[in-house]
């Protein structure tokens, strides 16, 4: 938690860039991407600044290079410079580093044989004054060109290059997307939805128009994002998030600077369920009670989520404020009323005549039914605050539906005698402490359908007649003694079908957690390692058949997709008993994941008979066969550079399998781009004029080889 007085020194920073520091790219100055923005299980540890390949990047104050970094990944050319006032300033994407240290650095990969060097260098070698080039921009790791920015504290800590005035022209303020009211536990309710409430600018119930009504608790969650330029939106990427009830601050998150080594939690601030419902990404305005990042969060204001008591309820006013590290700032408003859920229910009754009407079974004030013909899906209201309406020759669905400041709980009554139908889908998702089920029935039902699950006292309702929601707690979980979560269609002593079968695991937090799930061919297991949670959470397994090339197995969920952790979790697939593949066989396996419609290989190892490859997040996982060797063409060849194009079908390369090149029998430097596809080998001297032999060896992960040699004409 920081202190007045740190605060209000970030702030005075913030107002009036600090003198004595130069700009570190003369002549530019757009921003492409902030700090603290969200990046997928990680943070932004600096700025991305636009520039094209070889732009100069000079020294922002008097100081010595402590240590230059070289891979094909990450950073790529990276370039550690500390200030003789003790700053540490980190120059990313380089392509090239400034004399001398260039030449120390193309030294040492030719001593080591590895373009993949990390040096550090002593006794303040490579002395360099303010403004003097130390590098320039590139394009190398990953990413367009660019150069990516840090300022850090002691190495430890990463600190907004505008604390130090390093800020960009800015002039555009955030903007705010859409809020997420959430629910979280005690069978909160929210406009009589089982579902969080998205609310997006013109809604009803934007700018305070119109108080969200809501029973239990409940948190906020905000998308938005930032310009800092007409063509840069960073999403998720401000210094200070707020959330204010009747003007006093619950909640707040101040990006200024983060740790290292939470770097990482962005997972935790970010919801992804959320995201995977929705399709775009919200920040949480509210944290667990367990949840603490310092310094970005302050928990002296309050946790953010909301409980007020519903025996006095009064509209409250809800102010969402975002300020970006230029100083420009946006906000939001919104109000909510405790409204406690009214039971409410319709029933059939005959009048004298023989005649039959529907009678409300309580207060029927602020109360509106709605009408749904059968094979329809749109409900349209057909009475308002009347006990009793004529059935008269409606066949389909009635809904019962709180107006004004009243929610009802949402009692649906058929027209139609019960008649068996089955379910196409059933699908499970996660959002904050709930575990939710989608069923989608094969037709359009008849009568109102009934839902269990095995176990569980769970809520249910009505999407569409064809759509149903079923609802309950996650940590329900953390009692049952059931291996499986099922769930039915009718009553789970009579049902009309079983819809899906689930492997639940409650992971606690600070507590190792396995979840398994075991076929016909392979067992899968997800290890959990203590402290790679901040809070306790369910998660759920289950498998299913795939098609696709080379696919050796089923395809293992495991839920909430895009459930970040602060350490690696790691995954294992083990042949069962009936799998006989020898050991050499299971060697030609990977572990792959499906993301955005594709596969991608998983980083696997093999020992004895077992795979096992290490993630950081939670989703869809299968083997994959690669029997494919790697592809190496000659593109073109001179006296200082031979440029190469290769191609990998899985498991590709890593940092200790790069593809090696040998020119006239002796070891070459090459620098990979595995964006584009690319090797350039660099000879260490000019070649002569002459012929010359080039070899190439590539294997990859799987132990697949190429191997071949060219001969190449300098002229």
């Amino acid at each position: 938690m920081k202190s007045a007085i740190e605060t209000g020194l970030v702030i005075l920073l913030l107002c009036a860039a600090v003198p004595g520091y130069e700009w570190v790219l003369p002549g530019h100055h757009t921003m492409t991407s902030s700090f603290a923005e969200f990046r997928v299980g990680h943070f932004h540890g600096g700025i991305d600044l636009r520039a094209g390949v070889g732009t100069p990047v000079v020294a922002p104050t008097d100081g010595w290079v402590m240590r230059a970094k070289v891979s094909p990944w990450g950073y790529g050319r990276a370039l550690y410079f500390a200030g003789d006032d003790s700053l540490i300033f980190v120059f990313g994407h380089l392509s090239s580093f400034a004399e001398p240290v260039q030449s120390a650095v193309v030294s040492e990969q030719y001593r080591r044989k590895s373009p993949i060097v990390d040096i550090f260098f002593k006794d303040k070698k490579f002395h360099f004054k303010k403004g003097e080039i130390i590098g320039y921009t590139g394009e190398s790791g990953v990413g367009k060109p660019h150069l990516h920015f840090e300022t850090r504290r002691n190495l430890k800590t990463f600190v907004s290059p505008a604390v130090y005035g390093f800020t960009p022209p800015d002039s555009f303020p955030p903007t705010i997307t859409s809020v997420a009211v959430v629910p979280l536990g005690g069978n909160t309710v929210i406009e009589e939805s089982l579902l969080p409430l998205l609310v997006k600018p013109g809604d009803r119930f934007w700018g305070g128009r119109k108080p969200i009504r809501f029973y239990g608790k409940i948190g906020f969650a905000v998308s938005f994002y930032d310009l800092t330029g007409p063509e840069n939106k960073n999403w998720m990427g401000v210094r200070k998030i707020e959330l204010l009830i009747d003007g006093q601050k619950t909640f707040s998150c101040d990006y200024d600077s983060f740790k290292i080594g939470e770097t990482k939690d962005v997972g935790f601030l970010y919801d992804g369920g959320l995201e995977y419902f929705y399709g775009r990404r919200f920040h949480k305005l509210f944290m667990e009670d367990s949840l603490r990042i310092t310094p970005l969060l302050d928990d002296s204001v309050g946790s953010g989520i909301i409980d007020f008591d519903i025996t006095s309820p009064v509209v409250h006013r809800v102010r969402i404020y975002l300020e970006d590290f230029a100083g420009n700032s946006a906000e939001c408003t919104l109000s909510v009323f405790p409204a406690p859920l009214v039971e409410v229910s319709l029933q059939f009754m005959y009048d004298d005549s023989g005649k039959i009407f529907l009678k409300l079974d309580g207060d029927s004030e602020n109360v509106a039914i709605d009408f749904c013909p059968l094979g329809d899906t749109v409900f349209t209201q057909v009475a308002v605050n009347r006990g009793a309406i004529y059935l008269e020759n409606r066949k389909g669905f009635f809904r019962l539906r709180g107006i004004g400041d009243k929610q009802v709980y949402p009692f649906i009554l058929g027209t139609e005698m019960e008649t068996p139908y089955r379910s196409e889908q059933c699908s499970l998702f996660v959002l904050g402490d709930y575990l939710y089920y989608l069923v989608k029935l094969d037709n359009y039902p008849q009568c109102v359908p009934e839902f269990a699950i095995s176990h569980f006292d769970i809520e249910y309702q009505m999407l569409t007649p064809r759509k149903w929601l079923l609802r309950h707690e996650s940590s329900a979980l953390e009692e049952s003694m059931y291996p499986f979560v099922e769930v039915f269609l009718g009553d789970p002593d009579f049902p009309y079908a079983k819809l899906g079968e689930f492997n639940p695991v409650y992971c606690l937090m600070g507590n190792w957690t396995s979840s398994t799930s075991e076929g016909r061919m392979w067992k899968t297991t997800v290890d959990i390692p203590g402290g790679a949670l901040y809070h306790s959470v369910a998660i759920y397994n289950w498998s299913e058949p795939v098609n696709g090339n080379n696919i050796a197995s089923e395809m293992v969920h495991y839920l909430p997709h895009w459930l970040y952790f602060r350490e690696n979790a790691r995954i294992s697939f083990e042949p069962t008993a009936q799998n006989n593949l020898p050991e050499d066989t299971l060697k030609k396996l990977c572990i792959v994941r499906w993301w955005k419609g594709d596969w991608y290989y998983v980083p696997t190892k093999v020992k004895g008979r077992r795979l096992y490859a290490e993630i950081r997040a939670l989703g869809d996982f299968a083997l994959m066969w690669d029997n494919q060797p790697p592809q190496v063409k000659l593109l073109s060849a001179s006296a200082d550079t031979i440029v190469f194009a290769f191609d990998d079908n899985l498991s590709g390369f890593g940092a200790d399998n790069l593809p090696q090149i040998y020119i006239d029998s002796l070891w070459t430097l090459g620098e990979y781009d595995f964006d584009k596809k690319t090797i350039l080998a660099l000879p260490k001297d000019k070649l002569p004029p002459g012929k010359h032999t080039v070899k190439v060896v590539a294997i990859d992960r799987c132990g697949n080889k190429f191997d071949k040699e060219w001969t190449i004409t300098v002229r």
